[in-house]
């Protein structure tokens, strides 16, 4: 018991905060849902790929000299990617990182950034004769900090 007696409430206080599990929330202006389809970006990409911008109706992910993006080098087969440059400069945009170049996705796969703070990259799984043709589910990340303004 001679333990206990070293210790103050504020020993106590500080220890309680230990166990005490905190979950981030993200305000509700700064989630999304991005749905993989509609028109494709302009043919001058490396590897001679198409791709889509991601962009919703509050959100814009085309910001120079970066763009995050879906792109394709086979039908049907996207990766979530970012790539570099200048548009209209002449020389192509490069393809800098992927998240999922081993687990593509199809046509309308989703990618959202929930108010928990995890970027998720989902389909629907298709299943034909019994068998599942796509994962149902890749996450990409699970951390969220805010910006200090």
């Amino acid at each position: 018991m001679t333990i206990f007696r070293s210790f103050s409430p504020l020993h106590f206080l500080l220890l309680a905060f230990f166990f005490i599990e905190i979950q981030a929330q993200v305000p509700a202006y700064q989630t999304f849902k991005f749905v993989n389809h509609g028109d494709f970006g302009q043919p001058t990409t490396e590897y001679h790929s198409m791709y889509r911008v991601i962009q919703t109706k509050y959100l814009n992910f085309n910001i120079p000299p970066f763009q995050l993006c879906f792109y394709n080098t086979t039908p049907g087969a996207y990766v979530l990617a970012i790539r570099a440059g200048i548009p209209g400069d002449g020389d192509l945009m490069r393809w800098v990182w992927d998240a999922n170049r081993n687990h593509p996705v199809g046509e309308n796969a989703t990618l959202s950034f929930g108010s928990t703070g995890n970027l998720v990259l989902a389909e629907l799984t298709v299943a034909l004769r019994g068998k599942q043709t796509r994962p149902a589910k890749v996450s990409l990340a699970s951390s969220y900090s805010p910006i200090a303004t």
